[in-house]
């Protein structure tokens, strides 16, 4: 292929004008890739040091020297080439272009061959331990199912009597994600209970985590004459794990746990005398809500925001898409977030980053609500 050749005193053919320095997957946005579902690769190449140069073509295929796409970058030196397919081999080459439309010949080639989606999972807390409740209750728990690979994790939790899985049995988390997955003990009779909560991973290997709790009955010195039975309908004001306590006595309080609910949960009392219940509300979470004024870019696709507990160190990006607002949660209460928002196009180019603020997130206190007869 014969080719029109820009720079002046370089033959039409053989003359070389831009040369590839290297190929980094993901580039500057490689934290926002799992983030956006895109496979891309991105580019940088040595300038070409001509007054005349207007900008550079980004030749690509999948067969070495045969290039069936090509994109105009202007005059950068770097490009964002996404729309890839995993597990294929991409061979790159650039040229430049002069303001009347001359190309030089290709660059020296180089290639890259696009990794396969690999999901990892991640089960958070290892286990679970329900306590001692009384026979005849149900409480709650939960885990939280986390997809630290790449590609895209589905699977299913399950676990056996008298546990059972009521909320979340079923994910499919993009990379980065995570759900709740709740588990409810309800033993029906005195004893000591362990079981595997199983987490499957659809064509790979999953995980199991560990959940016990016992039962027990009321002493018989405390039922009264007359068996009867009472449900109430418990309510938290906070979306985080509360412990919930009882006691008969409150000069000389003997707190014992009932369980743990996840907003609410209904509980049954088979011959309980009176109690008085508590509630009990740790390794408390909160959240954050950031705005910010929107770009003047027309081409602007949306906006990633960065967070850390550092001063300018971001371990998490999580894209909002082309809003002007976004509320980060399961953030540690009374912990200092540093937060940066940056802009990106449609060729995943970043912007440069707002001048970075500060929060603390806080939660008020909480309150718990019975209902029923």
């Amino acid at each position: 292929m014969t080719r029109s050749v820009y720079l002046a005193g370089a033959s039409k053919t053989a003359t070389r004008c831009a040369v590839l320095l290297g190929l980094l997957l993901g580039g500057l946005v490689a934290t926002t890739l799992p983030v956006l579902g895109v496979q891309s690769v991105t580019l940088s190449w040595n300038p070409v040091t001509s007054a005349n140069v207007a900008g550079y073509n980004v030749y690509d295929g999948s067969a070495s020297g045969n290039y069936t796409n090509v994109t105009s970058v202007g005059n950068v030196t770097n490009a964002t080439i996404s729309g890839l397919t995993e597990g294929v081999t991409y061979y790159f080459a650039i040229t430049t272009l002069s303001a009347s439309g001359l190309e030089s010949a290709y660059s020296s080639e180089i290639s890259y061959t696009v990794p396969t989606a690999v999901p990892g999972i991640q089960v958070t807390p290892g286990s679970i331990g329900f306590g001692t409740v009384l026979a005849g209750t149900s409480v709650t728990n939960r885990f939280v199912v986390q997809n630290t690979g790449t590609g895209t994790l589905s699977g299913s939790a399950s676990v056996s009597a008298p546990f059972s899985v009521v909320s979340g049995g079923s994910y499919s988390l993009g990379a980065g994600q995570t759900q709740a997955v709740v588990v409810v003990f309800s033993p029906l009779t005195a004893n000591q209970y362990t079981q595997s909560v199983s987490f499957s991973v659809s064509g790979g290997t999953g995980m199991n985590v560990t959940v016990s709790g016992s039962a027990t009955n009321v002493s018989s010195g405390t039922v009264p004459s007359l068996p009867f039975v009472v449900t109430k309908t418990i309510t938290a004001n906070t979306t985080n794990l509360v412990t919930l306590q009882f006691t008969t006595n409150l000069t000389s309080p003997n707190w014992q746990t009932l369980g743990v609910l996840a907003g609410s949960t209904t509980l049954s009392f088979t011959n309980l005398p009176a109690v008085f219940l508590r509630g009990v509300c740790n390794n408390l979470t909160g959240s954050v809500t950031l705005t910010w004024p929107p770009s003047a870019d027309p081409t602007v696709m949306g906006y990633i925001v960065f967070s850390g507990t550092t001063s300018q160190v971001y371990n998490n990006a999580v894209t909002v898409g082309n809003v002007t607002t976004a509320t980060l949660s399961n953030l540690t209460v009374g912990r200092t977030y540093y937060f940066k928002v940056m802009a990106y196009n449609s060729k995943l180019a970043l912007s440069l980053a707002l001048s970075e603020i500060s929060a603390t997130p806080q939660l008020p206190g909480f309150s718990l609500t019975l209902t029923g007869p």
